[in-house]
């Protein structure tokens, strides 16, 4: 992880941490987020890209040409995905969404501030939720941060 996505992962942190919480702790997601920022992708999408290399490659092709066509920078298009990911609740889409909007140019700011959004929208519990995923892609996370009392 590069220094700069370090910086941005811990700032989100320090916004959403309740008072008190501990910033880390020895052991459990920290391995795993390390190998999820070095780009090693789940199981079963490598065995589906393996097994389907055309089906791939077509929705490769769609991506690229849906996200440079339009009028929206890259970093709007990032924070878009963000959204579309915390709306949708989904964990893997999140994830991969927080990874391409630091490498978009996104800050921590923009990266909180759109799951902040998602509060009024999807819900508190939803929404806590997704900042749980976004965490999960951070430098220093630990399975239980705690609870705000």
């Amino acid at each position: 992880m590069t220094g700069r996505a370090a910086q941005v992962w811990l700032s989100i942190r320090r916004c959403f941490a309740p008072v008190g919480a501990p910033s880390a702790r020895a052991g459990g997601r920290a391995e795993r987020t390390e190998e999820f920022m070095t780009g090693k992708l789940p199981s079963h999408f490598s065995r589906f890209k393996a097994a389907h290399p055309e089906i791939y490659q077509a929705f490769e092709e769609l991506g690229r040409l849906v996200h440079e066509r339009g009028s929206l920078s890259e970093r709007e298009r990032r924070l878009v995905k963000l959204g579309i990911a915390i709306g949708v609740g989904t964990e893997g889409g999140v994830h991969s969404a927080v990874r391409h909007a630091v490498a978009g140019g996104c800050t921590s700011d923009d990266i909180e501030h759109a799951v902040r959004l998602a509060i009024t929208t999807i819900g508190w519990p939803r929404a806590m939720a997704a900042l749980s995923w976004v965490n999960d892609e951070g430098p220093d996370t630990d399975e239980d941060e705690g609870s705000p009392t």
